[in-house]
């Protein structure tokens, strides 16, 4: 969401406050003994503001306390403003703005009958606006804005007797139903804010009779239908805010007409059709939003008309056909966002002309060819994104973009992600600048090595290179940079051991290593680093599981050491797991009992250990397990019973217990209900269970020697069993 701030300036005559401070500052016996006199509508001011006071139940800054002495003219409270009519003091103004009152308005102002200014925006005011406050005729500004009102609809009383208003701000009061057509009548407004609010309905094409209207904000509602092309007729008109409704059908071209803007924001609508080249016009627009609609077309190449535009931003929208070259024009430009569109040919050299550039996003279009080497030219550049196009580097010309962009001294984003980039990585990517943060290569055919010395950018936090051909070792180097907090380089071709240096990350929250060639033992030097993300997996990793590994508390995301060569035991400190969401060590040669440490971890959902050779029965203490969505032990040695608790976990997708040594009477409840995500295969001694399952009842034959003792073993057998043998 974009915020912008609204200045209103007022015009106070000098001459008028210095008359009612020499009224305030003289022994004015009238004042003094105003007691004595009939009232006055002097006192009935007093009178509406001490209404005012009574419904405000909370003050926390003590902004109201000046009102409760007596000896003080009322004129002198804070917030009130005075000017003489007819030879008495009259509220002409109550401004008490972000102060934290709490309470309702009082009807009682609508007794202000000089009142010219009301301004009280960010407080905790409730209740309605009261309808009362459109008989003030005197009044010129308007502004409740950001208040917990009570909602309710705009009260066309406020529109009615508005001749003289020229500032209504009503921002975030959780107004609902339409705008009043009669808010036409308003004939002198120039500031409109109904912004963060319910509003729905059509906008007026009466709005297009206020001819000295100069800032039209109705952004953040659900206002829908078409844009009236009245709106054309507001000549004095600097800013049309109007995005965050539904609004549909094309740009009316009459926007063209409005010579004086410098902002328009019609972005996160549903408006269609091509962009109006009569918006080309508007050579003073510094701002021009119309992202997140459905504008189909090209770019008309008139927008290097736009001489004063600042800021363009035309994504996620559905627009075709080239970037024009005309885009290089607009020297002014500091943010371009062109993606999420359909646009394809090249990306223009000319966008080097760009000097103030500092945001560039042209992802996922069909962009096509090589990036410039002009963009080395753009000296400010502070991101840039071409991710999820086809542009191509195969050798070191092409790569040359890269040694170009080593001039952007202030790059801090470079995302080449999801591209037909290939070749070998060149080296200059470590000549990039040292404010660099965010570097993603993603989903490309890079291949060669990733250089040592990318410990020149210190400032790295993110390192994104997942999915290419890059061989050889991690850096070691990588190591030295103290910001990393991710580093993202699976499904490569990488070998070599995993760096002990990566121990000294204390920010290292993700690492993802899996899919390379990767062998040796899990650093215990990991066990340093905040992780909450571990992948691991599918490398040629050998030795045990660090129990160091398993004691790093951080660990919430997942944790998965799976199809490599780890042996020995799972240690019981994956117990200390307490947070973790998903463990994977499946598909190693990890063997022993499954430690019942795991039942303590009470938030995990995923837990994959097949294709070891774990023994021993599932532990009691997994019925701790609540939220567990997955469990696969398949391909083991276990034995014993199935615990039938597993059939009263709410959540629970899949049970895969194949190919162990399972015996015994399967549970009839709950997930064992269900043959598709239940799997018992390999399990030769159980029975019973629900009909589909297909399995022989469960039947126990007593000897027919005569022996004074039954097996303990076989009588807690038939005692389980008993009065289950017929359950569907």
């Amino acid at each position: 969401m974009r915020n912008t701030t609204f200045a209103c300036t007022l015009w106070p005559s000098f001459f008028i406050v210095v008359r009612v401070l020499l009224f305030l500052s003289c022994p004015v016996k009238s004042v003094a003994s105003r007691s004595e006199t009939p009232p006055t509508q002097f006192a009935t001011d007093r009178a509406a503001l001490l209404s005012f006071k009574s419904f405000i139940r909370d003050d926390p800054l003590g902004a109201l306390s000046s009102w409760n002495n007596a000896s003080l003219h009322f004129c002198q409270w804070r917030g009130v403003r005075c000017r003489l009519r007819n030879h008495q003091p009259r509220v002409t103004a109550l401004r008490l703005g972000s102060l934290g009152l709490a309470g309702s308005i009082s009807p009682s102002l609508s007794n202000l009958t000089f009142l010219q200014r009301l301004h009280l925006p960010e407080n905790r005011l409730q209740g309605v606006i009261p309808q009362e406050l459109g008989l003030l005729s005197r009044l010129r500004h308007l502004n409740l804005s950001y208040n917990p009102l009570a909602g309710g609809r705009i009260l066309v009383n406020l529109v009615r007797n508005c001749s003289r208003l020229r500032y209504l701000s009503l921002n975030g009061n959780n107004l609902h139903g339409a705008i009043p057509r009669s808010i036409g009548r308003c004939s002198q407004l120039q500031l409109i804010g109904l912004t963060d609010n319910k509003l729905e309905g059509g906008i007026p094409s009466q709005l297009g009779s206020l001819s000295e209207l100069k800032l039209l904000s109705l952004w953040n509602n659900s206002l829908s239908g078409r844009i009236p092309p009245a709106i054309g007729n507001l000549a004095e008109l600097i800013q049309l805010k109007l995005q965050h409704n539904q609004l549909t059908a094309s740009i009316p071209a009459a926007i063209g007409n409005l010579t004086s803007l410098t902002h328009v924001d019609l972005s996160d609508n549903y408006l269609a059709g091509g962009i109006p080249s009569e918006l080309m016009n508007l050579t003073t627009l510094t701002t021009l939003y119309l992202d997140d609609n459905q504008l189909t077309g090209a770019i008309p190449a008139a927008v290097g008309n736009l001489s004063s535009l600042a800021l363009l931003d035309l994504s996620y929208n559905q627009l075709t056909g080239g970037i024009p070259s005309e885009i290089g024009n607009l020297v002014p430009l500091t943010l371009l966002y062109l993606s999420g569109n359909q646009l394809a040919g090249t990306i223009p050299s000319e966008i080097g002309n760009l000097g103030r550039l500092r945001n560039l996003d042209l992802s996922s279009n069909l962009l096509v060819g090589t990036i410039p080497s002009s963009l080395g030219s753009v000296k400010d550049l502070y991101i840039a994104t071409f991710y999820d196009n086809q542009l191509e580097a195969r050798d070191d010309v092409e790569w040359g973009f890269l040694d170009a962009l080593s001039n952007c001294t202030k790059l801090r984003a470079l995302d080449l992600s999801r591209n037909y980039l290939g070749g070998i990585l060149p080296r200059s990517v470590a000549n990039l600048s040292t404010t660099l943060e965010r570097l993603s290569m993603i989903t490309n055919d890079i291949a060669g090595r990733i250089p040592a010395e990318i410990v020149n950018l210190a400032k790295l936090s993110e390192v994104w290179l997942s999915s290419n051909l890059l061989g050889g070792p991690i850096p070691a180097t990588l190591g030295s940079l103290p910001s990393l907090q991710l580093i993202v380089l699976e499904d490569n071709k990488l070998t070599g051991e995993i760096p002990a240096t990566l121990g000294n990350l204390t920010g290292l929250s993700t690492l993802l290593v899996s899919s390379n060639e990767l062998h040796g033992p899990i650093p215990l030097t990991l066990a340093r680093c905040p992780l909450n993300t571990l992948d691991l997996s599918f490398n040629k990793l050998s030795g045990t599981l660090p129990k160091e590994i398993l004691s790093i508390s951080a660990l919430t995301v997942f944790l998965n050491v799976s199809s490599n060569s780890l042996t020995g035991s799972l240690p019981p400190q994956v117990g200390n797991l307490k947070n973790v969401r998903a463990l994977d060590v499946s598909k190693n040669k990890l063997s022993g009992e499954v430690p019942g440490s795991i039942g303590g971890c009470e938030v995990l959902q995923y837990l994959h250990m097949e294709e070891n050779l774990f023994d021993g029965p599932l532990p009691t203490s997994f019925s701790g397990l609540k939220g567990l969505q997955e469990l696969d032990v398949s391909r083991n040695n276990l034995s014993g019973s199935i615990p039938s608790f597993f059939g009263r976990f709410p959540f629970l997708r899949l049970l895969n217990i194949s190919f162990n040594n399972f015996e015994g009477e399967i549970p009839s409840d709950g997930i064992f209900r269900n043959a598709r995500a239940f799997s018992f295969a390999g399990n030769n001694k159980l029975c019973g269970g629900v009909r589909n399952l297909k399995l022989p009842p469960c039947s126990f034959h007593r000897s027919s020697t005569k022996k004074k003792h039954t097996s303990p073993k076989l009588v807690a057998i038939i005692s389980a069993a008993a009065g289950t043998d017929y359950l569907d």
